[in-house]
């Protein structure tokens, strides 16, 4: 068993947000995607650590050096444009 983590940072509202995935392989069993066992998002990188489950220092501080320059470019897409009304009726 091997525990990896990934770490991005995006712009959302003009804030910096961290999100941190804390996954599981199996080496042993090659075939078997790796599992995801913690998820945090948060504007702070250690507490986005603790809610996905990371505790160590070293690997918050690698984490840290990591996410330095990453930042993910993204937009966000209204689910419910404004000024849009729709009526279902039977």
């Amino acid at each position: 068993m091997e525990n990896f983590y990934e770490v991005h940072k995006k712009n959302v509202h003009g804030v910096s947000h961290y999100f941190v995935k804390h996954f599981i392989s199996f080496k042993d069993l090659p075939e078997l995607a790796p599992v995801l066992k913690g998820y945090g998002m948060h504007i702070d990188l250690h507490q986005a650590c603790h809610l996905a489950g990371i505790h160590s220092c070293e690997i918050i501080n690698t984490l840290k050096v990591k996410s330095a320059d990453d930042e993910v470019v993204g937009r966000v897409v209204q689910l419910h444009p404004r000024g849009l009304l729709v009526n279902i009726s039977k």
